[in-house]
């Protein structure tokens, strides 16, 4: 079964508004990524079958 994509941050910081989901929300966007967008961000891909989730940091230098 197809399953439904998700994402969030994991720290208490809200979700950026210029953030863009693509290809039913399987790709993640951030267009002019800022220091304030560093974080952890996690995908969570849920179907009948179960779900599964997998998480990335992401940093400014």
């Amino acid at each position: 079964p197809v399953p439904k994509i998700s994402w969030r941050r994991t720290s208490d910081v809200s979700f950026p508004n210029k953030v863009k989901l693509k290809n039913s929300n399987a790709i993640l966007e951030i267009p002019s990524f800022q220091q304030e967008d560093t974080g952890t961000y996690e995908c969570i891909a849920e179907n009948s079958r179960g779900k599964n989730a997998a998480r990335g940091r992401v940093s400014f230098h």
